[in-house]
């Protein structure tokens, strides 16, 4: 097997992109394991139904018309990424962003600081006369054609997500823009698998900032690519779990958010629990989240109260044979 695997993208300082397949080789071979034992509905509804509750970019009205406009359009060029960003800012951009905007991209330079404190100003994204060059060179690479296998093609859409990051080609919604034009990149592959688990991953802790700086480091992106792929295990795992009870039980939305909640939070208690969902949504009282979340899955057994932590029953935990 050889060592490193180039990408046909290069840093500001023309470095190629590369990364390490030999160290990401045990994370593949996890999640190819857990790939055969999910059972994902492989249909366009399905993801339509998916992208309906997509956590990490939001239920408004923009992120709707950007997940519609991304299930009808195919083609990913120049005109269309731009028609994206237009989506997604829709009223959010503020006269000093909206003046920055070139045909295409901005054209002024972006900086970026720490708590409003201008001894950490730093310049980010490419030069405003250099974006063109290197989104170009971004939608060649996505429109190239994908070999390999779902993880390869989920493995690409990661970078691209990465590498629109880099170039932050917009004064603003960038982050939006690269999450919606990864999916983007699975929508067109048909890779639903990834899909299901690309929109929970958490964009926004510290580890995912520090790997993601990996590409200023003479272009390696092994530590970004171990990052998302360690994040993707755990959303099959949870997915896993999930099936494992529905095998033997019906459970409601409102059920299913309660379990993915709880296999997210570490070392859960009813309070964690309930703020954690109070983030998500408006319940008037914590009886309401009682009773609608919690009650018929500790009658069940489903989630078992042991000295004020909660769990999933182990036994659904056990690996399916």
């Amino acid at each position: 097997m050889k060592k490193f695997e180039r990408v046909p993208l290069r840093t500001f300082k023309h470095r190629k992109l590369h990364y390490d397949i030999c160290e990401l080789y045990p994370n593949i071979e996890k999640i190819k394991r857990e790939l055969e034992q999910l059972k994902i509905a492989n249909s366009i509804d399905f993801t339509k139904r998916v992208l309906e509750k997509n956590p990490k970019i939001g239920t408004t009205e923009n992120s709707k018309k950007a997940y519609e406009f991304i299930l009808n359009n195919s083609e990913i060029n120049k005109d269309s990424i731009r028609k994206l960003f237009y989506i997604l800012s829709d009223g959010i951009l503020d006269k000093i962003e909206e003046n920055a905007m070139g045909k295409y991209y901005r054209k002024s330079t972006e900086y970026i600081m720490k708590k409003n404190d201008l001894t950490t100003l730093k310049e980010i994204g490419a030069k405003p006369e250099e974006i063109d060059y290197y989104m170009d060179r971004l939608i060649e690479y996505i429109n190239e054609d994908t070999k390999g296998d779902e993880i390869d093609s989920f493995i690409k859409s990661q970078i691209i997500h990465l590498y629109f990051v880099y170039i932050h080609p917009y004064p603003n919604i960038n982050g939006r823009t690269s999450r919606t034009l990864s999916l983007w990149h699975l929508i067109k592959h048909e890779n639903h698998p990834f899909i299901v688990c690309d929109r929970l991953i958490s964009i926004t802790n510290e580890r995912y900032s520090k790997s993601i700086k990996s590409i200023y480091k003479q272009g390696n992106i092994t530590e970004y690519l171990k990052y998302i792929l360690k994040e993707i295990e755990k959303e099959f795992e949870r997915l896993l779990i999930i099936q494992n009870i529905m095998k033997t039980h019906k459970l409601s939305d409102n059920e299913i958010e309660t379990i993915e909640s709880l296999l997210t939070i570490p070392n859960p208690t009813i309070e964690s629990l309930i703020r954690f969902q109070n983030i998500n949504n408006n319940y008037s009282s914590l009886e309401t989240i009682l009773d609608e979340q919690l009650k018929q899955l500790l009658d069940e057994k489903i989630i078992i109260l042991e000295d004020d932590r909660l769990e999933i029953n182990r036994k659904y935990s056990k690996k399916r044979k």
